[in-house]
Order: C-alpha cells, then sequence, then structure tokens
C-alpha cells in the first residue's frame, strides 16, 4: 500500500516539471496574454516561463495609434528599482497585417521576472502577447532592420541624390516621432573641382532639419581640392548615425547640408528606420 502512494507523489511531482519545461526533450511554447485593448503606459510584469530561454513579445497597435514607443525589462526579484532594459525601444511598425500595425520583440536568456513597459502610447490601444521556448537562445542576437529585431543594426535601405547645389541643405529621409533613422554609411562625389567647404550629416524637426544653429551634427568633412573625390560616410565598426525620434511633434529628419565647395554634390547612403 505504502509503495502505491510514493509512485502516485512521484507521477504528480513530475507532471508539475514539465509544465515550465523541465524535463522536456523537445521545444515547446506557452503563450500568454499580457495587454489586451491597453491603454496603459509604465510597466506590465510577466512572469517568465522557468526553463525558457527564447523569449518572444508579440504586440499590435491598433489602427488609430499615432504614438508609440515600448521595450522589455528584466528584475532578478520583481523589485521595481531593480528593473533593467534588455530590448532596444520599439515603435510602431513600418508595416501593417490587417490594418493593425503589428510587430515582434525577441530576447534571449534566463529571466526570473520580465515586463512589457510602454513609454508612450497615444491615440489607441495596444496588445501584448509572450511566448517562451526551452530551446536555445541566439548565440549573435539577430540584426535590426526597419521591421524590428534587436541588437546590431542591419542598414536594408538605401538611396541616391545628385545634383545638390552648393550652399544648401537638403532632407535625405523624412523622420516620425515613433522611430529613429540610422545610417550605416555611404559616399560623396562631386561633378566638378571643388573649393575647400564642409559638407555635414544633420538631424532636425523640418525640411531643413531646423538649420543652422538648431539642427543636430552626426557627420562632417571638409572637402579639399585634392583629392577631389570620392569621400567615404562610414560609421566606426559596429556603430551607426542615428536621427533620434521626437517625443512630440515635428518629428526628426535627416538632412544634408551642403556647403560651398564650388560644385554639385552627390550622396549615396544606406539606412534603416525603426
Amino acid at each position: 500500500m505504502g509503495l502505491k502512494k510514493l509512485s502516485f507523489v512521484l507521477i504528480l511531482v513530475a507532471t508539475a516539471a514539465q509544465a515550465q519545461f523541465i524535463g522536456y526533450v523537445g521545444l515547446q511554447t506557452q503563450t500568454t496574454r499580457v495587454l489586451n485593448a491597453s491603454t496603459t503606459i509604465g510597466r506590465t510584469r510577466v512572469n517568465a516561463n522557468i526553463g525558457a530561454s527564447f523569449h518572444v513579445f508579440t504586440y499590435c497597435a491598433s489602427p488609430t495609434v499615432t504614438s508609440l514607443l515600448l521595450y522589455i525589462e528584466e528584475s532578478p526579484d520583481g523589485l521595481d528599482s531593480h528593473f533593467t532594459e534588455i530590448s532596444p525601444t520599439f515603435g510602431l511598425p513600418a508595416t501593417a497585417i490587417n490594418t493593425n500595425p503589428c510587430a515582434i520583440i525577441r530576447v534571449g536568456g534566463y529571466y526570473a521576472v520580465l515586463a512589457v513597459h510602454v513609454a508612450t502610447l497615444t491615440g489607441g490601444t495596444l496588445s501584448v502577447w509572450y511566448s517562451a521556448t526551452a530551446g536555445p537562445a541566439d548565440v549573435f542576437t539577430p540584426a535590426v532592420s526597419s521591421t524590428g529585431g534587436a541588437s546590431t543594426v542591419l542598414c536594408d535601405r538605401s538611396g541616391t541624390l545628385n545634383a545638390l547645389a552648393p550652399n544648401t541643405i537638403y532632407q535625405l529621409e523624412p523622420g516620425n516621432v515613433n522611430q529613429s533613422i540610422y545610417v550605416c554609411g555611404g559616399s560623396l562625389s562631386f561633378n566638378g573641382t571643388v573649393t575647400a567647404g564642409e559638407i555635414q550629416l544633420v538631424w532636425g524637426p523640418g525640411a531643413n532639419c531646423g538649420g543652422p544653429g538648431n539642427f543636430a551634427i552626426v557627420y562632417d568633412v571638409y572637402v579639399n581640392p585634392t583629392p577631389n573625390q570620392p569621400f567615404a560616410i562610414n560609421a566606426a565598426p559596429n556603430s551607426f548615425f542615428r536621427a533620434p525620434p521626437s517625443i512630440t511633434t515635428p518629428a526628426n529628419n535627416l538632412c544634408l547640408v551642403v556647403g560651398a565647395v564650388g560644385a554639385n554634390t552627390a550622396i549615396t547612403f544606406n539606412w534603416a528606420q525603426f
């Protein structure tokens, strides 16, 4: 009789462990709704699945949302003072699914308490779902492109402008209040002999990025008649030029300031926006 009772207890313990992935030999996942059509600003806690090492947050904004910023946090003990950010800040996705802007945030690692922190939400509602698996996390986190991801920026967009006259400010890429513009690199060239002058890559609000004295400079090069061309716009390894989002309108745009260089300028550059 005693042996039968002991066997029954052991079965119960094994079943409870399996519910949190411990003891599984295959990949498993559980999905939990974190926010449902919420207008809440701030931190919403998520109890991390014990044994899970790969975490996915799917978020969808209602079509009326005009401004959105959110990120993922973790705390070893659940205390508010111990939460730290473990993902980049995400905003409104560049593309919409069924008219609703949706995207995913992926993080790897073992965490006791996770949380979704909504920093900005204007004009509508936000829904978030959490799922996790006991499978291995990425050794190298996935690149970031204009549609999401985490870690190193992957510049997946490119553009070329030419016949840019001296002493003029040109808008290269319009910004919005939810997304940053990241420039990985590019090149400058000229249609004739140049005189000594200056060319700047800047960000700021408005068509001319706020004008001299108001825009922020992220790249600055002095051109010289020798050598004439081209000039490379290169970010340092694992870095980039960034035009950050504005919390309020108008948005920060990316601009090129062509100084008195004595010839028309052409620029080819690649960037991501997210």
